[in-house]
C-alpha cells in the first residue's frame, strides 16, 4: 500500500487504511478530471503506490485528451519516471523498450522535459502526428520550448483548415 510497496512492517489494518485512502483519492481524481471508463479501470487496477504517483502529478483538466494523458502517466509511473518534491523532473536517461511508441521515441530523441512531455501527451493524436511530421527539434537550445511553439502553430493551422 505504501510508496515503494514495502508493507512488510505494516499491520493488516494499516495496509487496509492506506488502500481505502488511496481509493478515495483515486475516485475524486477520476471524477474531477473527466476520465473515460477504460482509463479509470486501468488506474483502479494499479497498486496504490503506482496510482498515487500518477495522482501526485496533478490534474488533467487542461488536457484535450485527459484519459490518454492518464494512461501515459500510469506507464511513466510503472517505469519509475516521477517528479521530485519540488516539481523538478528527475532527469534519468530514457531507456526505450522495443514496444515504445513513435511519440515516446520523438520525445526521448528530442530531450523533451517533463512539462513538455505532459503538454504533448495532452494533445489529440492529430496534433501529435502533425508535430512529429515536422521532424526533429534540431538547432535549439530549449527543445521543450520549441515543442510548445510547434504545438501552438500546428493547432492554429488545424483550426484554420490548413
Amino acid at each position: 500500500g505504501a510508496p515503494g510497496a514495502d508493507d512488510s512492517r505494516r499491520s493488516p489494518d494499516e495496509i487496509r487504511i492506506i488502500r481505502e485512502m488511496a481509493n478515495e483519492e483515486i475516485e475524486m481524481f477520476l471524477s474531477t478530471n473527466n476520465i473515460d471508463t477504460a482509463a479509470a479501470k486501468e488506474l483502479r487496477s494499479e497498486p496504490p503506490h503506482v496510482a498515487l504517483a500518477v495522482l501526485e502529478r496533478g490534474p488533467l483538466r487542461a488536457c484535450t485528451n485527459p484519459s490518454g494523458a492518464l494512461v501515459a502517466r500510469i506507464r511513466d509511473a510503472k517505469r519509475g519516471i516521477q517528479t521530485g518534491r519540488q516539481g523538478m523532473a528527475t532527469q534519468q536517461p530514457l531507456v526505450l523498450g522495443p514496444n515504445a511508441s513513435e511519440a515516446d521515441k520523438f520525445l526521448a530523441e528530442n530531450r523533451i522535459d517533463e512539462a513538455g512531455i505532459a503538454s504533448f501527451r495532452c494533445e489529440t493524436n492529430e496534433v501529435q502526428k502533425a508535430v512529429m511530421a515536422k521532424g526533429p527539434l534540431v538547432n535549439t537550445t530549449n527543445p521543450s520550448a520549441s515543442l510548445m511553439a510547434r504545438i501552438r502553430t500546428v493547432k492554429v493551422n488545424i483550426q484554420a483548415g490548413l
